[in-house]
């Protein structure tokens, strides 16, 4: 956090967060953090895909993941239900 000085302090939260998300093509996208080993497991089926990315929240998350419908005029705050975000990434949001 900056204060008001210029400097930075600790706050004792993250300004981002290393996350994964799985792409099932069942279900909702997974939102797991960066290198969760329940991400290994998920990956071993055929036909899942994954990418990592450093996101603030949920709200980033969602805005990445759903990009296109939110050029469409969707509501970025709206589609964050559509993700699954597991423990290890709610622990850290």
């Amino acid at each position: 956090m900056r204060a008001q000085d210029g400097s930075t302090q600790e706050t004792g939260r993250r300004e981002g967060l290393r996350i994964t998300v799985v792409y099932t093509g069942m279900g909702d996208p997974e939102v797991h953090a960066a290198g969760c080993a329940d991400i290994a497991r998920t990956m071993k089926t055929r036909g899942v895909s994954s990418e990592e990315l450093d996101a603030a929240d949920a709200r980033a998350v969602s805005a990445h993941v759903y990009a296109d419908q939110i050029d469409e005029g969707e509501d970025v705050d709206d589609l964050v239900v559509a993700l699954s975000f597991k423990p290890c990434a709610l622990a850290q949001l």
